[in-house]
């Protein structure tokens, strides 16, 4: 019996030994990256064509290239449009819980920086609405997310407008760097974790 017992020791001390020599992650609990509840997840451009002003590749609807037909706003060629869509099955998903991310500007300056403005499809606040959008806490992206639950299956699609221009600080569309690339990529999360992104989309 003595043996017995001894052995038994010996072995939880082993087990022991074994467990503390592996990987801490392999005991870490996981964020679920359950993409079930989300049935597709797309951004395209959607502003229509305007000869020499909104030009599209031939072969790339992803990418376009603007050439305002006068340095002011709201003239052709200053903005252009993109059109999020998102489709949820049927699922529980609390509020708060989604979140996509989008770039709050995605033209470049002669220095090298974001500028421009945007405008979005979306309230500003969740009091009575089930999505909304909030500017991030660097200021530098949108993050468009719900208030209320999802239980049945939903499609949510809205807009977002990039300007070329911002009337607020007096910036013209010439204010732009000539042959920079802007780019945008949509982003989707569930509780922190990334489901999906979009294609991503270019402007020169």
């Amino acid at each position: 019996m003595k043996k017995f017992i001894q052995r038994g020791m010996t072995i939880c001390v082993l087990f022991t030994l074994v467990l503390m020599l592996l990987p801490h992650e392999m005991f870490a609990i996981q964020p679920s990256a359950d993409t079930s509840s989300i049935a597709s997840f797309e951004m395209k451009w959607t502003s229509a064509a305007v000869d020499g002003c909104i030009e599209y590749d031939a072969n790339d609807v992803s990418k376009v290239t603007l050439t305002p037909a006068e340095n002011k706003a709201k003239a052709a060629g200053t903005s252009i449009t993109a059109q999020v869509k998102t489709e949820f099955t049927q699922a529980n998903i609390r509020p708060g819980e989604i979140e996509i991310i989008l770039p709050k500007a995605i033209f470049i300056d002669r220095s090298g920086q974001q500028t421009g403005n945007f405008s979005i499809g979306l309230p500003d606040n969740g009091d009575q609405n089930s999505f909304y959008y909030k500017i991030s806490d660097d200021g530098n992206s949108l993050i468009v997310t719900n208030s209320q639950e999802i239980t049945q299956a939903h499609t949510l699609i809205f807009d977002i407008t990039y300007y070329t221009y911002n009337e607020a600080v007096n910036q013209k569309p010439s204010a732009i760097s000539s042959g920079s690339i802007g780019k945008v990529q949509a982003e989707l999360y569930r509780n922190g974790t990334l489901l999906h992104k979009a294609d991503e989309l270019q402007v020169t």
